[in-house]
């Protein structure tokens, strides 16, 4: 999914552009509004206009500036593919190597495998957590940006497409940003 992330001035260049981008027709999957961090933006986000398309959001709630989020996720589907086949693997070793390690307890026919099997699916579950820990995805250096210009008091407008749509950049020139970043995927 295309991600766009635009640094605006103030909140009426955002209104601007999200009429602008009305104009061109654009279908948008995201359009979230982060203001800065001064106490009268934290104020307009209480009271944001209802029929704007525009989400006025904190910049911890925006999963895309939140590194935590984004490992988070990362985790969650690597655990969603490794701990299923670990679990196939525990109960193929434990049958295969004949081993019981476990055979004291008097568990049975199948409760070596099963033991095996729970064993596995744990493995998989420390591995993805493992695996997360120290991916950024080559994306920081970027959200640094993003999040220095968030601290200089400058708006920042996410704007995500569908797959296969573009961005009218015309539209986006025009209402004068200080920095565009396009993303490719999240």
């Amino acid at each position: 999914m295309p991600i766009c992330a635009v640094v605006l001035n103030n909140r009426e260049s955002a209104n601007d552009l999200e009429l602008e981008l009305q104009k061109a027709s654009t279908p948008l999957s995201r359009c979230d509004l982060v203001p800065p961090s001064t106490s009268q933006a934290e104020m307009l986000i209480e009271v944001s206009n209802v029929t704007s398309k525009i989400k006025l959001m904190k910049i911890e709630n925006v999963p895309f500036l939140n590194p935590k989020f984004a490992r988070q996720n990362r985790q969650r589907l690597m655990a969603l593919w490794l701990m299923p086949f670990g679990f196939l693997t525990g109960i193929t070793f434990a049958q295969t190597s004949g081993l019981e390690t476990f055979s004291n307890i008097g568990l049975g026919i199948w409760g070596q495998p099963l033991i095996g099997g729970l064993l596995g699916m744990a493995s998989g579950l420390l591995g993805s957590y493992v695996a997360t820990a120290g991916d950024d995805s080559g994306r920081s250096e970027d959200i640094q940006i993003l999040r220095k210009r968030h601290e200089e008091n400058n708006w920042l407008l996410i704007l995500e497409t569908p797959v296969g749509v573009e961005l009218p950049w015309q539209a986006l020139q025009t209402s004068k940003p200080i920095e565009i970043m396009r993303f490719n995927e999240l």
